[in-house]
């Protein structure tokens, strides 16, 4: 498809500094991607099982980081959950956390799957075998995550991939206002620290991998914490997502 298709990929775009092409380019896959959700939106509660994705990638994660499966610990009076123990916690949360609508999504929404052919200001979508209908949260959080996990620490492309970290985010999250889905922010959070997590089976670099786990089990544990409470004032840092 890359062959015969013109234009590059979006990734390609936020790496190689064309800063104004990458902000076209964002604003169409966000008109894009807004009108192909309204246009498919089914009102009907659904759940995207994120604790089930990260149980089906857990092997493979472990076999490149064995021990981000953490054991339980103590510090002072503080006790700390095993990996184990947090996810049966967040798997049972999740349960109430259903979206009130669904939509027809990529599927495997992650930026070099995004060709932009700025000549004629088109966005193709590519590599759409896991498309189906189900909760935007999906594509939402392996798109921002596809973002952050991306190896660039040079400070001018860590800039741009930050823009458009928080500029997806509050499209995103406008969207979700717009629609009245009160437990976005959560699902959220549900959705990038699957991402994050089962994304470091893919990252090599030490260093940035711990960061990309630390950062899954920090939100994780937040929505944790906010068990018992209305889902509708869980408030999700969007700061974190930025490296």
């Amino acid at each position: 498809l890359l062959e015969y298709l013109a234009g590059c990929t979006f990734q390609e775009l936020v790496v190689n500094g064309n800063q104004a092409m990458m902000m076209d380019a964002l604003f169409m896959i966000e008109e894009t991607v807004g009108q192909a959700w309204r246009m498919t939106m089914r009102h009907e509660p659904v759940r995207a099982d994120f604790v089930k994705q990260i149980r089906d990638r857990m092997d493979a994660v472990c076999r490149v980081h064995p021990d981000f499966l953490n054991k339980p610990a103590r510090i002072g009076g503080l006790k700390i959950k095993s990996f184990g123990e947090l996810i049966r916690a967040i798997e049972q949360i999740e349960r109430s956390l259903t979206a009130p609508f669904s939509v027809f999504i990529h599927g495997d929404f992650n930026i070099n799957n995004i060709i932009y052919d700025s000549h004629v200001e088109r966005i193709h979508f590519i590599d759409l075998h896991r498309s189906k209908q189900t909760d935007y949260i999906q594509d939402v959080s392996v798109f921002l995550i596809s973002l952050f996990r991306l190896p660039f620490f040079e400070s001018a492309i860590r800039a741009r991939l930050n823009y458009a970290i928080m500029d997806f985010f509050e499209f995103a999250k406008n969207f979700s206002v717009r629609f009245n889905d009160p437990t976005f922010e959560a699902r959220l959070a549900l959705g990038l620290g699957r991402s994050l997590f089962t994304s470091t089976r893919f990252e090599l670099n030490r260093k940035f991998a711990k960061r990309m786990h630390l950062l899954s089990i920090y939100l994780m544990e937040k929505i944790a914490a906010h068990a018992g409470q209305p889902w509708d004032e869980f408030e999700l840092p969007g700061e974190a997502l930025i490296y």
